[in-house]
């Protein structure tokens, strides 16, 4: 068996929350048909501080209107079934960290509240005490100079398991791997990928376009200990999906830009 993961997913207030979950359904099953129809799809939200989705989502706060989109418990309170029209994935809690050195930390698999501007090592031990994976997650600008070499220290650093590198669908095609990215794969550091949209509507497109192939097996009594170990454990095969070309990546970062400066 293996695993189609998405590991950096959003939700928007601005987002609709049927074409979300449709745009992550129907991306991650392209995936899994090209990498082997027995696939578990799954996807890993990455919320802010100001986004609670994944809580409210679980705890029947908020649901989709589209009566062929069914959100169901499962085993644990950090995962739920989403079922649309009758193909199902696994929607995992997760946060996302701006810390002290301006650079993302991921939390995946857990949903309490770190608060923004730690130090990055702090947020990341944070996280592995709570028994979560945490993720140095490449964004455009954010491994640059002071940036860069926090960056390299954490890859230098971890020891094995305890921290993973992400990629996203905003590094666009054509852009070389990072030279940090690539001395994190020469020090056995898994490589993880997701799409991260960004929040303005239309960004649902993204979602379940890019991640992981991750060589694993999944009990669906025990989702959330599953997909820790399969990532701890460094079982990610190759990333899988399209990154974006060029332009609309440019457009993308316009648009955001403009988002951030409406009132």
């Amino acid at each position: 068996m293996s695993l189609i993961a998405d590991t950096h997913v959003h939700l928007y207030p601005c987002y609709n929350l049927n074409y979300a979950f449709r745009c992550l359904s129907e991306n991650l099953s392209r995936l899994a048909d090209v990498n082997g129809s027995k696939a578990v799809q799954i996807a890993v939200l990455t919320e802010r501080h100001d986004c609670r989705f994944f809580a409210q989502l679980r705890d029947g706060q908020r649901q989709p209107d589209d009566p062929s989109v069914t959100i169901e418990e499962s085993a644990d309170p950090s995962c739920i079934a989403i079922n649309c029209d009758g193909t199902e994935l696994y929607l995992f809690a997760g946060r996302q960290i701006n810390t002290l050195e301006r650079i993302e930390i991921l939390a995946l698999t857990v949903d309490f509240d770190i608060p923004d501007g730690l130090q990055a090592r702090d947020v990341i031990n944070r996280i592995l005490d709570q028994g979560g994976v945490p993720v140095v997650s490449w964004a455009p600008g954010k491994w640059l100079a002071k940036r860069g070499h926090v960056v390299r220290e954490l890859i230098q650093d971890a020891g094995s398991g305890t921290l993973l590198v992400g990629d996203s669908t905003l590094r666009p095609v054509g852009w070389g791997v990072p030279s940090l990215m690539q001395n994190a794969t020469r020090r056995g550091l898994s490589i993880i990928a997701g799409s991260d949209p960004l929040p303005f509507a239309g960004e649902e497109r993204y979602m379940g376009r890019y991640g992981s192939h991750v060589d694993a097996s999944f009990d669906v009594d025990a989702p959330v200990s599953s997909l820790r170990s399969a990532l701890k454990e460094g079982r990610v095969v190759e990333q899988v999906g399209q990154r974006c070309h060029l332009i609309p990546w440019a457009l993308r970062l316009w648009r955001n830009a403009r988002a951030k400066k409406r009132p």
